[in-house]
């Protein structure tokens, strides 16, 4: 993935990340709806994030889980500083 790409897909998963932590928040507050609707947007944000993968590998003609591991790869080695 070129660099752009990289920062793309690190804001999608860092936007599931986000809604996952508010749903956490939100449940043991005891505001279920308010979890429902951080469940539904880490949903919508992960499936954007795959969808992303899946345009990426095509672009590149690369398989999708060659595309996913790279971009798994390299979020790791943004997370190890």
């Amino acid at each position: 993935m070129t660099p752009a790409q990289n920062l793309e897909y690190e804001i999608l998963n860092t936007e599931a990340k986000l809604h996952g932590l508010r749903l956490e928040l939100a449940m043991s507050m005891g505001e279920r709806d308010v979890a429902k609707k951080h469940m539904t947007a880490m949903h919508d944000a992960i499936k954007a994030r795959g969808d992303f993968i899946r345009m990426t590998a095509d672009a590149n003609n690369e398989c999708f889980f060659t595309a996913a591991g790279e971009a798994d790869r390299l979020a790791l080695q943004g997370a190890a500083g």
